[in-house]
């Protein structure tokens, strides 16, 4: 049986020493200067975009605590003012859907909403709307509210099903120029729905690298699928 290394006692002491200061001065550059912000993980990718198409409209697919979500809001008023529309189960999340989709547990969507709505960031702040429920009925409903997006950022359910229903439903938000980046590939029904997108329609690229989870059971590499209209 192989033996695990302890970590070096004084190691250990400093690190945690450091690591409240590195944590407020992470939050001061998310808060105050979000342009500069990077942790070094496959979510610079969504910034990345962001900075690149300035988006007025983000979809979020999954929004969960919203975490996430004020991350990407932060930085998308750095250059203009923005609306984002915020898609989960919330209170309606379940034992039986948890298992089903290998969720997260979202916070209750009025303690999100309120947190989205209290951003102020270059003297703008965001136009907030949350739908809860089930996305396979809320993203297709919501459509003619949503017109064309920007961006859209799908991170809800994994069940095969679910992420098709959210692939097809956020393909209607689609124009030339939207981003559509797709969450957890190759994991999950992420994988062969990202493997089964018409590329005569669709241009596809996987980002590398991802981020990989050596703790899960099995081990995981979460990359993004990024999705744009094939010119």
């Amino acid at each position: 049986m192989e033996r695990s290394i302890p970590e070096n006692p004084v190691k250990s002491i400093v690190k945690g020493l450091l690591r409240p200061s590195y944590r407020r001065a992470r939050k001061f550059v998310f808060e105050r200067l979000p342009v500069l912000y990077r942790d070094g993980s496959r979510y610079d990718h969504i910034a990345a975009e962001i900075r690149r198409l300035r988006p007025g409209k983000i979809v979020e697919i999954g929004t969960c605590k919203g975490d996430n979500a004020e991350r990407m809001l932060r930085l998308a008023l750095w250059y203009r003012q923005a609306d984002y529309y915020g898609f989960d189960l919330f209170e309606e999340m379940g034992p039986e859907k948890f298992a089903q989709e290998t969720a997260i547990w979202p916070a209750p969507m009025e303690l999100v909403e309120s947190r989205l709505k209290g951003i102020k960031f270059r003297g703008r702040t965001p136009g907030v709307r949350l739908f809860k429920g089930d996305t396979t009925r809320t993203l297709r409903d919501a459509a003619p509210e949503i017109g064309r997006a920007d961006l859209i950022y799908i991170d809800g359910g994994h069940s095969y099903e679910t992420v098709r229903s959210d692939w097809e439903n956020s393909a209607a938000l689609c124009g030339p120029g939207t981003v559509v980046l797709i969450d957890d590939y190759p994991n999950w029904g992420v994988g062969p729905l990202v493997d089964g997108i018409d590329r005569s329609r669709w241009k596809v690229e996987i980002i590398e690298p991802g981020d990989f989870f050596h703790h899960s059971d099995p081990p995981l590499n979460c990359k993004l699928a990024r999705v744009t209209m094939a010119k």
